[in-house]
């Protein structure tokens, strides 16, 4: 694929601490990118990034892993130290199989010191095939936001097995 970038950090330190201060955009069509330890690639990546110093939008609008097709997704993180974040995200279709690959998946506790810790923000994922497993459901909604190390999901719909689920509840 392509790829444009003209980008200046500043003031970035590992471990992360805080976000960088970046100034800059960073433009990738068609791209390809393999994640470590996830069992398929990211393909036919079209993404926009706007980077403003303490604020940036990163734009995806489309992007495709095995089966699942994400049409957009549009994550604003606004703040440096302590960052606030909004992620609106729109798949066609969602294959739970095309992220995983045959160890197990684990998602480990956010350190009280970390900057993630700091971190709060509103989440949105909208799905219309979601497939996990032998399980198939369509018109996922998933609103949640996350605050004080916390995941509170505030709405949860699904249809499936002829019926619908509806359910709310946190990830401490």
């Amino acid at each position: 694929g392509d790829l444009y970038a003209d980008v200046r950090i500043t003031d970035l330190s590992l471990p992360l601490t805080k976000l960088p201060f970046t100034v800059g955009t960073v433009k990738i069509k068609n791209g390809f990118f393999k994640v470590p330890g996830m069992a398929k690639a990211l393909n036919n990546i079209d993404l926009t990034s706007d980077f403003r110093g303490k604020d940036f939008d990163v734009t995806v609008n489309r992007l495709t892993c095995g089966k699942s097709v994400l049409k957009k997704a549009v994550l604003s993180v606004k703040g440096l130290e302590s960052p606030r974040f909004n992620v609106v995200a729109n798949m066609d279709r969602l294959d739970i199989s095309d992220f995983r690959n045959d160890s197990e998946f684990r998602i480990g506790s956010m350190k009280k010191e970390g900057f993630l810790a700091r971190t709060s923000g509103n989440m949105s994922l909208r799905v219309k095939e979601l497939k996990t497993g032998k399980v198939q459901g369509n018109d996922l909604e998933i609103n949640a936001f996350m605050t004080d190390r916390k995941i509170n999901i505030s709405e949860l719909k699904l249809r499936m097995f002829e019926g619908e689920v509806d359910a709310k509840g946190m990830a401490d």
